[in-house]
């Protein structure tokens, strides 16, 4: 890994990190691809290097023959093993398929043959929503605020206009688009967009989905998916809740156990010097999106759409600068990739909690 000049005090090796987002998706060798495909047996996509890997599957980048795109490849394998991971990328399919909206992750196909299905998707190549912060100069409210919007508007499009529910939002869940053209970049919340469905689940007439064993980042797990219990639209909005909570503090929400979920209480955005700064209508968006009241409490995505701190002036926003945010965001990117390297070189994946940058679904 290369050095670079430390803009912001912390070591080379932690900037030289900022890199990695942008870097690890980079096409490869053209006969690495061609081997790879030849291993799937799919002859429409040259198959590159692995970006993230399951039980029973992995997903690759890859170049589709007819006209040269990059995309990110969904492969799980079809064996006598495989009937849950294989009805969830059809489910997921099913899902992306219905979605069309600018923050959202593109579906390309859904392409099966008898060793594997692909789900086909966009690439996104510029890392995730920490690997982002982390490369700004500055940061501020006004950022959070764009991030939050997209988020905000992606999870409309989903809860009110097909009837869908992510459940499983957190931070390597929200990744970032790039200029092809290698143009100037454009805002931040103009770039993010949700990916990782397949957890996606269509709600029926009653609005939630059955409890199940919990599964993600339980910081950004709501009360009732720790409990197992039913949910529905407000477990994601909970989420929404902890993301923007970690994007004006520098930190995740603390982890939930069963007892505080039985008993959860408010978010202390009130402590911490990192909140000092924060404006009260952040704050506010905050506890109305994560408040203790229960699900029917929580703010909607229109709701949340019309609160004021979002439809406050950019100029007042601007003005707020969240140093401790850029701090935590490199502290984070540095010990996840730590991590991922560890888990490398043990050739298994380690449980730290930290969000993997390579997770594209």
């Amino acid at each position: 890994m290369s050095s670079l000049e430390c803009r912001s005090g912390i070591c080379t090796q932690v900037s030289a990190l900022l890199l990695y987002g942008a870097t690890f998706l980079a096409t490869p060798d053209r006969s690495v691809l061609q081997a790879s495909c030849l291993q799937y047996g799919n002859h429409d996509y040259l198959f590159g290097r692995r970006l993230g890997h399951g039980r029973l599957g992995e997903v690759r980048h890859a170049i589709r023959r007819s006209d040269g795109e990059s995309v990110a490849v969904k492969c799980v394998k079809r064996n006598r093993h495989s009937g849950q991971e294989e009805e969830r990328v059809l489910e997921e399919a099913a899902v992306l398929s219905g979605l069309s909206q600018p923050s959202i992750v593109r579906l390309v196909s859904l392409e099966s043959l008898p060793s594997c299905h692909f789900l086909v998707v966009e690439l996104l190549d510029g890392g995730d929503i920490l690997d982002a912060v982390a490369g700004l100069h500055s940061y501020t409210e006004h950022d959070a605020r764009q991030i939050a919007i997209a988020l905000l508007q992606a999870l409309k499009h989903v809860h009110d206009e097909v009837g869908c529910v992510h459940r499983d939002l957190r931070p390597e869940k929200l990744l970032m688009a790039r200029d092809p053209s290698g143009g100037p970049q454009p805002g931040i919340g103009k770039r993010v967009k949700v990916a990782g469905w397949g957890r996606s689940k269509r709600l029926p007439p009653s609005g939630e989905v059955p409890g199940e064993h919990c599964f993600g980042n339980r910081a950004f797990s709501a009360p009732e998916m720790i409990l197992e219990e039913p949910h529905g639209k407000p477990a994601d909005m909970f989420a929404v809740g902890a993301l923007l909570y970690t994007l004006l503090s520098g930190s995740p929400p603390r982890v939930a156990t069963l007892s505080s979920a039985v008993n959860p209480k408010a978010p202390d955005t009130a402590t911490g010097p990192a909140w000092a700064g924060v404006s009260a209508e952040a704050k506010g968006l905050v506890g109305a999106l994560m408040t203790p009241r229960g699900p029917a409490a929580r703010f909607s995505a229109e709701k949340a759409l019309g609160h004021e701190w979002i439809r406050a002036g950019k100029g007042e926003l601007k003005s707020r600068s969240l140093d401790a945010v850029l701090k935590g965001a490199r502290v984070l990117g540095w010990t996840r990739w730590q991590n991922e390297e560890r888990s490398r070189l043990d050739g298994g994946a380690r449980g730290s909690g930290i969000p993997r940058a390579s997770s594209m679904f």
